[in-house]
Parts: C-alpha cells; structure tokens; sequence
C-alpha cells in the first residue's frame, strides 16, 4: 500500500493531495477495502441465514399440508365407517324380520 502511494506520488499523480495526506489517503484505502470486505461477508453470513430459514419454513409448511391431507383422509375414511356401520346395522334388522 504505501509503495502505490509512492508510486502515485512519484508519478504525479494526486501529488499535493497524497504527499500532505499520505496517512489519511492509506488509512482511507485500508478502511474502504475492510468495509467492502465486512459488508460482503455480512452479506454471505445473511443469505446463509435466510436459506436456513427458508428451508425450515418450507418443511414445516409441507409437514402441515401433509398433516391436513392425513386429517381429511382420516376424516372421511371415519365418515365412510359410520355410513357402513349403519348400512348394516340396516340389513341386519332387515335380515331379521
């Protein structure tokens, strides 16, 4: 870093800005480059997270829609039970007479 602020200055390239900051110019690099380093790892970190949870939210909305599925089948297999219970209870009085 502070050879390309050399360079720079050797150059002539920002030479007043650089030669009065030159501290300042390479703090101001090294920040810029750790800032664009945390919010990329910020970012990665985030999408890491929301994946987890995206994921588990999926699977317990398909265990839900399952378990609804289950409930309803099991709901009218019952239903279907009784009317068969009735039926012969139907025919055994009919049997009988």
């Amino acid at each position: 870093m502070n050879q390309a602020v050399d360079e720079c200055i050797e150059g002539g390239y920002l030479t007043d800005v650089l030669k009065e900051q030159k501290a300042a110019a390479m703090l101001e690099a090294l920040t810029s480059y750790n800032k664009k380093a945390y919010e990329r790892d910020l970012r990665e970190e985030g999408h890491e997270i929301g994946l987890k949870e995206g994921l588990e939210k999926g699977r317990k909305e398909m265990q839900q829609y399952y378990d609804d599925k289950l409930y309803a089948k099991e709901k009218i297999i019952s239903q279907k039970d009784q009317e068969i219970a009735k039926l012969k209870a139907e025919l055994e009085k009919l049997s009988n007479r």
